[in-house]
């Protein structure tokens, strides 16, 4: 019997896994969702603390292990960072990273974002030039997804952060992320890594942090270089959720 525990990112909740949970739904005896104190519609940000965060993560833990021979964890943003902790302490089948926020704020973002612009109107450029309709559509369809990552971003920004008045809950995130990073030990699940090359708010250097902790020769770091923070949600996650179904069902 096996379940899955999935760990959403600072401000979000459960729809960060909404196109993930039809593959999870195949491999999974149980899908457990944690809604992090706090993070559940109108709960005031004060229920989110350090202390309220990690007891509903053990005790969420424990009892899936009384139930079920395999827990595997999937994390996101924050909840990647909470998942690499508990994956370090406690006894966890296959361990999945989206994004892992370990480190945060990307200041190499806009250059990336820059230079991927720069890439999508050359190649428009070419495409008009040598008459190539397909690699004009291609390129469309790609700029529009990017267009519309962007606009996603922006708008949970301003749904999430200038929703109600978070200070105390930013604070909490960085307790909560200090905390993971000075007690993470060696990770010895199966490890799936995965960054968005023009991720808004992780660093590249987060997933390498992660990384070094990771002892089991089954560990993959994969880096998509066209696709955001927003992952899983993103319009061209098709091969991202590939390759975490072929990471799940693979012994």
């Amino acid at each position: 019997m096996k379940a899955v525990l999935l760990l959403h990112g600072f401000l979000s909740n459960k729809y960060d896994f909404k196109n993930l949970i039809p593959i999870l739904e195949k491999y999974y005896d149980h899908i457990e969702v944690i809604t992090f104190p706090g993070h559940s519609v109108d709960e005031s940000y004060d229920n989110f603390t350090l202390g309220n965060t990690l007891e509903l993560l053990f005790s969420t833990y424990e009892q899936l292990h009384l139930k079920y021979d395999q827990i595997d964890v999937v994390g996101y943003s924050m909840g990647g960072a909470i998942a690499s902790y508990l994956a370090s302490i406690k006894r966890v089948g296959k361990l999945i990273l989206l994004a892992p926020a370990n480190k945060y704020f990307n200041v190499k973002m806009p250059f990336s974002k820059i230079k991927a612009y720069i890439s999508v109107f050359q190649d428009l450029r070419i495409a008009d030039k040598t008459y190539d309709q397909e690699l004009k559509k291609e390129t469309k369809e790609f700029l529009d997804n990017l267009k519309s990552d962007d606009s996603i971003s922006v708008s949970m920004m301003f749904e999430r952060f200038f929703r109600k008045y978070i200070y105390k809950a930013y604070r909490t995130f960085r307790q909560v992320i200090k905390h993971c990073n000075e007690n993470l030990g060696e990770i010895t699940a199966p490890t799936y890594i995965a960054w968005g090359k023009l991720d808004q708010l992780v660093p590249e250097k987060s997933i390498h942090f992660v990384r070094e902790k990771c002892v089991n020769e089954n560990t993959i770091v994969k880096i998509y270089p066209f696709l955001t923070h927003l992952l899983l949600n993103s319009k061209d996650n098709s091969e991202l959720l590939e390759d975490l179904e072929q990471f799940i069902k693979g012994e």
